[in-house]
């Protein structure tokens, strides 16, 4: 063993190459092997746009460069064409869409894919529909109705999902931080969506940033493992709840920058959405 070990010394120091590439093939191995959990630098901040987009032009002061538009008419008018021009100079464009009653009649969504179609036919650069379905809003929802909504929810969402990837359109769906407390078929409920979802936004409205990484950490944990994106949005608009202050940055707008700059070491994470454009 000593002469093996002499000869193998000897044959390095004679061919120092040899030490190099052996160096090199431990290098890989260990990084090849290893799976760091690296923090995503492709982040790109999105906005919900509600109404036209007259107020485009805000976006530059939190580098946002993705709009979900919500749709005012069942087909494309000229004022969907302005809007759609606007977009086309470096923004990534979503057609929005969150009626509740999209679980009940399949009209509703079929006038969404039917605009994306046109869209399509008119070359205009779109990536799928966003849907921000809050079935919670429902005069309906209680706990003796929530469960049989949610199953016709996660059936309107796999169904919508087909017609789109069908097109090589993409679906995004926004759901509440606190999804993962709701169990249907013996799984969190946020954990079937996200599967579904091309990709999904947290609406974890928080203004202190502990407080929200804590109300999304199963939602990251789940999409890490399972190579789904998430954004995660927060509120700029007016609050009537009781605890306002904590769940929106209207009044705090100069704490925002603080939160949305914090680092999150999940590569699941792609980047913010603000809730809305009209109040920025």
């Amino acid at each position: 063993m000593e002469r093996i070990n002499g000869n193998l010394t000897l044959f390095l120091k004679l061919y120092p190459s040899v030490q190099i590439i052996l160096a090199l093939l431990i290098l890989i191995l260990f990084y090849g092997c290893a799976k760091p959990n690296i923090p995503n630098k492709e982040i790109t901040n999105g906005v919900w746009a509600w109404n036209r987009l007259d107020n485009l032009s805000k976006t530059s002061q939190y580098s946002i460069s993705t709009v979900y538009l919500q749709r005012h008419n069942t087909e494309i008018d000229e004022p969907f064409r302005q809007d759609a021009k606007q977009l086309k100079n470096g923004y990534i464009f979503w057609l929005l869409d969150g009626n509740t009653a999209s679980i009940d009649d399949p009209s509703f969504i079929q006038y969404d894919i039917s605009i994306l179609d046109q869209a399509l036919k008119e070359h205009i650069e779109i990536q799928g529909l966003h849907l921000d379905i809050e079935l919670y809003t429902r005069a309906d929802y209680t706990p003796e109705t929530m469960e049989n909504l949610w199953r016709r929810y996660l059936i309107t969402l796999k169904n919508v999902a087909d017609e789109l990837h069908k097109r090589g359109l993409k679906l995004s769906i926004s759901i509440p931080f606190w999804l993962d407390t709701i169990t249907l078929n013996n799984r969190p409920l946020c954990d079937q969506v996200m599967d579904i979802a091309d990709e999904t936004v947290i609406m974890s409205y928080r203004t202190d940033s502990n407080d929200l990484l804590a109300t999304v950490e199963h939602e990251l944990n789940y999409a890490q493992t399972h190579g789904k994106s998430i954004f995660l949005a927060v509120d700029l608009s007016p609050s009537n709840e009781a605890n306002g202050e904590k769940l929106s940055f209207f009044n705090h707008k100069n704490k925002l920058k603080d939160v949305i700059t914090i680092k999150i070491n999940n590569i699941s994470f792609k980047g913010w959405v603000f809730h809305s454009l009209d109040d920025i």
